[in-house]
């Protein structure tokens, strides 16, 4: 699976904080057995006879389906808490999706074409709501806003967020703060332990939160002062090529985790460029790790951009994972013995880093 990519959960709940219900509700009544009744609507009959899908977003697993009849369709399914769910509905191009927290009661979705809507009808779902809406408020006055104010705005935001999460440790309110709300991508490496300190087990066995704490378990691994984690991954003939061929040979190297499709990942190579340019032959070798992309993307960027570094393809799609990357590019500085000395270098800075390393460096004699 391609980490980098937003987590699935976190793609359809996002979406949620600009297009949430409004209309107000009743808390629902719970259902014997902890089921859960949802009543879905549609705003017209363009659906009728076409299935609609409830998933679990913990798991991903399609859990049930039902046929949509005069603009509505019925779910009964045991829930609980600790389960976030969504129903899904796509036609002729266009998308119908709902987010609820799957607790026992009855539970309403009142859909709108492509918008993620939040249910509403009993407390968490309520909650959650309320949430959205406030922060969907917040984000709208941003654009709005001087840049300080916005700052403010933001840490306002997240608080609200930390919030909600300290109050939801161990349900599927807490894992929404925490994908959705954007908790998990915001907070400080500090904050982190302390988020994850208090997690229950119900949120840490959710499928998105375990691939997060996994890319975050892979980032602590390959932070600077560690030896680096090899990659294997193949050449553009297709031979084995591995990171290890190029980091701690008695060099500095910068590896490059890069796409072709990746407008910031384009911009760095003329910075990588310059560096290599004045560099290479002194002791700094660059090593390109090509990801999330096609091999017939590489040999047209690379003469667009006049790369002149080899570049292992990640063929076995490991390298993101193994070095905690949800984002490129991802350019790392590994030291002459493969020790990592700085990771997400960027711009003049990457261009001042190395150009302090390589001052005094003299590389050693073949």
């Amino acid at each position: 699976m391609k980490t980098t990519r937003i987590l699935f959960f976190a793609v359809a709940v996002l979406l949620a904080g600009v297009a949430v219900a409004n209309c107000a509700a009743k808390g629902g009544k719970a259902d014997d057995a902890g089921k859960m009744t949802l009543n879905v609507k549609l705003p017209d009959g363009t659906c009728d006879g076409q299935y609609m899908y409830l998933k679990d977003v913990g798991t991903g697993d399609v859990l049930d389906s039902v046929q949509v009849k005069n603009g509505a369709a019925t779910f009964v399914h045991q829930g609980g808490p600790d389960k976030c769910y969504v129903v899904d509905i796509r036609t002729q191009g266009a998308a119908y999706r709902g987010l609820m927290v799957a607790e026992s009661g009855q539970l309403t979705l009142e859909l709108k074409l492509n918008e993620m809507v939040i249910a509403h009808g009993t407390p968490l779902n309520q909650e959650v709501l309320a949430f959205s809406q406030e922060t969907a408020r917040i984000g709208n006055e941003l654009a709005t806003m001087a840049p300080e104010q916005q700052k403010a705005a933001f840490e306002k935001m997240m608080q609200q967020t930390r919030r909600l999460y300290d109050k939801h440790t161990n349900d599927a309110v807490g894992a929404y703060a925490l994908l959705a709300g954007g908790l998990l991508e915001t907070a400080t490496p500090e904050e982190l332990k302390e988020i994850v300190a208090i997690m229950g087990p119900n949120i840490k066995k959710m499928k998105p939160v375990k691939e997060f704490l996994s890319l975050l378990d892979a980032k602590g691994r390959t932070a600077a002062g560690n030896k680096f984690v090899d990659i294997e991954g193949s050449d553009e003939q297709g031979n084995t090529l591995k990171l290890s061929q190029f980091v701690g040979k008695g060099n500095y190297v910068l590896m490059d985790m890069w796409a072709s499709w990746c407008g910031p990942c384009r911009r760095e190579i003329p910075n990588l460029l310059q560096l290599y340019n004045k560099y290479h032959d002194k002791g700094l070798s660059i090593v390109g790790v090509f990801v999330w992309d096609k091999l017939e993307n590489l040999q047209p960027a690379k003469e667009k951009e006049g790369i002149l570094w080899p570049q292992l393809i990640d063929s076995k799609n490991t390298a993101a994972e193994l070095y905690g990357v949800n984002g490129i590019p991802q350019i790392i500085l590994f030291s002459p013995d493969g020790t990592i000395l700085e990771r997400d270098l960027r711009g003049s800075e990457m261009i001042g880093k190395v150009d302090k390393v390589m001052k005094d460096f003299t590389p050693k004699k073949p």
